[in-house]
Parts: structure tokens; sequence; C-alpha cells
């Protein structure tokens, strides 16, 4: 074969083996983004399920005005569910109960939350105070890593 015949074929050699690896790699970081989403989204419904789950089972707490059922319960999702902290707020906004890292979470549903680069949840609690009237609290989540 001629020269020139070589070089044209292994340029094109080269051209094909360059296109290769930059449609890999496009494809890869496609992929890494992909599962990141779909990362990031499952995350987030895992922790409004348990948001919810733990809103539920507080409402008895709330309008009965007992924290002692409300700790046990708060502190065995805490550990089975992998949560940071986890706080149940009453309608007038104080905390009403919580387990796990308490410092990190605000002292009163109304206050700022501290800095933070973790999960945060929050799901509405609807109950009926000691006098029957409804009322509106809140339940709050906090999971490590970042969003």
């Amino acid at each position: 074969m001629s020269s020139p015949r070589q070089s044209l074929r292994r340029r094109l050699t080269a051209l094909c083996a360059l296109l290769t690896v930059a449609a890999l790699g496009l494809s890869g970081v496609e992929s890494y983004r992909r599962e990141r989403s779909t990362l990031h989204e499952n995350m987030r419904s895992h922790l409004a399920t348990v948001a919810d789950m733990v809103a539920v089972h507080s409402r008895s707490g709330l309008e009965f005005d007992d924290t002692q059922e409300l700790i046990p319960f708060l502190t065995t999702v805490t550990a089975t569910m992998g949560l940071q902290a986890v706080a149940v707020y009453a309608g007038d906004g104080r905390r009403f109960a919580a387990a796990g890292d308490i410092t990190a979470l605000p002292a009163d549903a109304d206050a700022p939350m501290p800095p933070h680069e973790d999960w945060i949840e929050l799901a509405a609690l609807p109950y009926r105070d000691g006098k029957g009237e409804p009322r509106q609290g809140s339940v709050l989540l906090r999971a490590s890593g970042a969003p």
C-alpha cells in the first residue's frame, strides 16, 4: 500500500476512536445525571412518606397533650430510618416532642432552620386540641447528606 492511503486509514481510525470515546463520555455523564436525579427523587419520596407516618402517629399525642407517648416512637423512627433528627411542633409553633440531634432543629416552627446541607422534610399535622378546636401542627425530619 502506498503511504498516503495508509495515512488516511490511520486518520479515519483515530477519528472513529475519538468519536467513540466522546460518545462513551457523554453517555457516562448522562447516566450519572439520571442516576443522581433518581436517587434524589427516591430520597425525597422516602422522607415524605416517613414524615406523613410520623404525623399520623403523633396526632393522638398532640390531642391528649402526652409528650411521653411520642418520645419513644420518635426515637425509634430516628434510629431505624437513619434520620438525624425528628420533631413534632404543636399548633402554636412550640416544639412538642423531638428525638435525635435536637440542636439541628429550630426551637419552634417559625424559627429559621440552622445552617445545613442536609435533607429536610416538613409535613402538616392537623389535630384537635383539648377543647376540640382544629389546629395545624407540623412534623420536621432532618437526614444527613447533601440533597
